[in-house]
């Protein structure tokens, strides 16, 4: 029974979360460093009428006049008043911020002012990066024992000595063996997310009162090769490049998706085509160029190379090195030196295909005549192998 993609996809497809805290990362914290900091700051020991907005206790509190943001009520909050020049006129009388970034504190403040900042100082001083780079998660793949077991004729392969261990760590014990009605609907909604028709289950019933292991094994075979297994893996991936179907020939990338997930793709392919498809030469033209579409689903959204960096670190990492853009990242081990050493791999990449979104009107689509897909190119003639090495 082969390896499936979709057990790695399960692993590290863990879905963003691009809510109240993304919106402050990105919209709201750089124009507090940029505008106000300089002037309500307790890193600078600068809290002019009394205000510090370097966190979230300082605008909770508030100054001379009160706290400076009352959640979810942008009308009372004293510092939205004074971003417009109502009274209070901030940054300062002669400059007012773009309408757009007033705009952007007002639906902040509606959504409930999300300040993930906690204690007290925005950016923290004496973080052991070296140390924090050697944390498990950072560590290369080794093997390891699961210990001692004292029941060994309960397993039936080495990940179950795994899981064994686990259980009697705790003083536990395994359940009984589910019935093989149970079985097979948690099989067909594990692997298809569908259930199972009732002929599935009366033909498994009957394989398993003859041979349970054969029985398993067969039907298991049967809906790894179901058309049905790849749509329902890919759309965990889809969550994590944050699928858009609005981007140009998205149904080209979905169906690739679903297709290199059916055919099993190894998963070492299926993440450089879709990083550096571009670049490479062997296999099918099409789907190289169709892959790259993952670094280039959110382009006309936001900043393109901003998004690599973001979906490169979020999904395929598991970090949130984009945090990283303003300030050293407080958590993982990411510096804001390191977020433009990853940015500059991308900077020399051209998002072509959508009219206008760049430098170019389109790439045609090898073997499609009159299509154009969205999709990476480098921008150097000549020079294929500067970018993702």
């Amino acid at each position: 029974m082969r390896m499936p993609i979709a057990v790695l996809l399960a692993l590290s497809a863990v879905a963003p979360v691009r809510g109240a805290d993304d919106f402050f990362e990105k919209k709201i914290r750089p124009v507090l460093i940029e505008h106000c900091y300089k002037c309500h700051s307790a890193q600078t020991n600068k809290s002019r009428g009394g205000l510090v907005l370097d966190t979230r206790e300082g605008w909770r509190v508030g100054g001379d006049t009160g706290p400076a943001i009352v959640p979810g009520e942008p009308a009372k909050s004293l510092l939205l008043r004074a971003m417009k020049h109502d009274s209070l006129k901030m940054p300062s009388e002669q400059t007012k911020l773009p309408d757009a970034t007033i705009a952007d504190f007002e639906t902040w403040i509606k959504m409930g002012a999300i300040d993930p900042r906690v204690g007290g100082a925005t950016i923290r001083k004496g973080i052991d990066y070296e140390a924090g780079r050697r944390h498990w998660a950072y560590q290369s793949v080794r093997v390891v024992s699961p210990g001692t077991i004292n029941d060994p004729s309960w397993t039936r392969g080495p990940i179950d000595e795994y899981i064994l261990a686990s259980i009697e760590s705790h003083s536990l014990k395994p359940t009984i063996d589910a019935v093989p009605h149970t079985l097979i609907r948690r099989l067909t909604f594990d692997l298809t997310g569908l259930p199972p028709t009732p002929d599935d289950v009366a033909l498994f019933e009957t394989d398993y009162a003859r041979d349970p292991e054969t029985a398993m094994k067969t039907h298991v075979d049967r809906l790894l090769a179901s058309p049905r297994f790849g749509e329902h893996w890919a759309r965990h991936w889809f969550d994590g490049v944050r699928f858009n179907p609005l981007t140009p020939t998205a149904d080209y990338y979905r169906d690739w998706v679903i297709r290199a997930i059916n055919a099993d793709v190894p998963y070492d392919r299926f993440v450089t085509m879709q990083l550096a498809g571009d670049l490479m030469t062997d296999g099918d033209a099409d789907d190289r160029l169709i892959a790259t579409q993952m670094l280039c689903m959110n382009a006309r959204e936001m900043d393109p190379v901003e998004g690599c960096v973001e979906v490169v670190g979020q999904h395929l990492l598991g970090v949130s090195i984009n945090c990283a853009k303003c300030h050293d990242h407080k958590f993982d081990a990411y510096t804001q030196a390191d977020y433009y050493a990853m940015a500059g791999m991308f900077t020399s990449t051209r998002f072509a295909g959508a009219k206008g979104l760049l430098k170019t009107d389109g790439v045609a689509l090898p073997g499609k005549e009159g299509v154009f897909v969205l999709a990476l190119q480098d921008s150097k003639v000549g020079d294929r192998g500067h970018r993702c090495r």
